[in-house]
């Protein structure tokens, strides 16, 4: 059970692709050394980027469209959770919101950079961005926000995936 409570409390603060020549196959960074994780593209071999599998320790799970027609809604199913994520204004891909149970957070591009991203809930907050520019290989995490793995990744990976696709 301490196990499960550490995984839970982990804070993403990067997230890089696998190969430099991909990116269907991600590396998350986490705040402890000793625990990384990975998100992969399910049907990458047909070119489908719509649904993605994550795993870090012991948590797994899925990103995915909700309907393959649709861009602009996503789910991220794991531990337990159902995260809805949709654009705020249809065809905008600017700015976001995930909603989880009773939380709901909006994450947007910052200062009009799609290589710059902040979602501010409370007093928590994420801003994500590339580590170099013009580079989407790499992006570093400010990470300052107690959500769940779900959360985390839903904020910082679908806005990812709508400046790499």
């Amino acid at each position: 059970m301490f196990l499960g409570y550490n995984l839970k409390a982990q804070k993403v603060i990067g997230i890089s692709t696998k190969y430099d020549d991909r990116f269907d196959k991600w590396v998350i960074v986490t705040d402890s050394a000793d625990i990384e994780g990975i998100i992969e593209a399910t049907w990458a071999t047909l070119n489908d980027y719509s649904e993605w599998q994550y795993a870090l320790g012991d948590q797994t799970g899925i990103i995915r469209l909700r309907q393959k027609d649709n861009p602009h809604v996503w789910e991220i199913i794991g531990g337990g959770e159902i995260i809805e994520a949709r654009t705020v204004f249809p065809g905008e891909i600017d700015h976001w919101q995930l909603q989880g149970g009773r939380i709901r957070v909006d994450v947007e591009m910052y200062r009009r950079s799609p290589e710059q991203w902040l979602a501010e809930y409370k007093k928590e907050e994420i801003y994500f961005y590339t580590y170099q520019e013009r580079d989407l290989r790499d992006w570093v995490v400010e990470n300052k926000a107690s959500f769940s793995l779900p959360m985390q990744l839903g904020l910082i990976f679908i806005p990812i995936l709508q400046v790499v696709f």
